[in-house]
């Protein structure tokens, strides 16, 4: 494998600071109203769904094509599956009620995984094929909801959430299980090894923004502390009557 294949792709970085500031913005706003009981008129969580998409889709769809891009997925999958434990422990610490058992985190530790281990078979899939059939079933999915797959109420049955199954008792409240969000995460597989195949044009796009790029290449720490800085900050000026 040739160094060229792992220098850093500036795009990717933006990106993906991108998104880690909407997600700020979106749990700051969350939190206001969820946790602290601020009113905020503008702001519920139908309004603010296409947003909070945009935000997912865009981290899941940079994760799976990073995949092509690392040198050891499955140690890096190991230390986003741990940090999710870590988020599940603190969540359920500070805020059992709001506690997360399954997020974006969780998920994408796993397909990472799933994804690393399968590595050299998906290689073999030509990209185009991969993308069409990844996106079309993903948006059938998302579309339609696990509701209408036949195996959905035996699923159902055994609990089997991390799939996209829960029964009725289970909840988290930050949910994204491998069904159909994997799919999306493959979808930005094969883009990345369609890119990978074309020798690379999105190096070319060396955007750069010190900060925003700065905050996507460390992106895995911002998510996690970001939480507990919001949390921590709101009780505060809870305490000092600003909310």
């Amino acid at each position: 494998m040739s160094e060229k294949r792992f220098r850093r792709i500036e795009i990717l970085d933006f990106l993906r600071g991108l998104a880690i500031i909407n997600m700020i913005i979106y749990h700051l706003l969350y939190s206001l109203v969820f946790v602290f009981n601020v009113e905020l008129k503008f702001f519920s969580i139908e309004r603010f769904y296409p947003y909070q998409q945009y935000i997912a889709w865009s981290f899941i769809l940079l994760s799976g094509f990073s995949v092509n891009l690392s040198k050891n997925p499955i140690k890096n999958s190991l230390v986003v599956i741990g940090s999710a434990i870590l988020v599940s422990l603190i969540t359920y610490i500070v805020t059992p009620g709001l506690m997360i058992r399954f997020g974006i985190l969780h998920f994408m530790g796993l397909s990472m995984l799933l994804v690393g281990i399968t590595k050299d078979f998906l290689r073999l899939i030509n990209p185009y094929v991969g993308i069409i059939l990844s996106f079309s079933l993903f948006i059938f999915i998302w579309s339609n909801g696990v509701e209408a797959l036949p195996f959905y109420d035996e699923f159902t049955r055994l609990n089997l959430f991390y799939l996209g199954f829960p029964n009725p008792t289970f909840s988290s409240s930050d949910y994204f299980p491998l069904l159909p969000w994997i799919l999306l995460f493959l979808t930005g597989f094969f883009i990345g090894r369609l890119n990978e195949m074309n020798e690379n044009p999105l190096g070319k796009y060396n955007i750069n923004f010190p900060i925003v790029n700065y905050i996507g290449k460390h992106s895995l720490i911002i998510y996690l502390l970001h939480q507990v800085i919001i949390y921590i900050s709101l009780t505060i000026l809870k305490k000092i009557g600003i909310i």
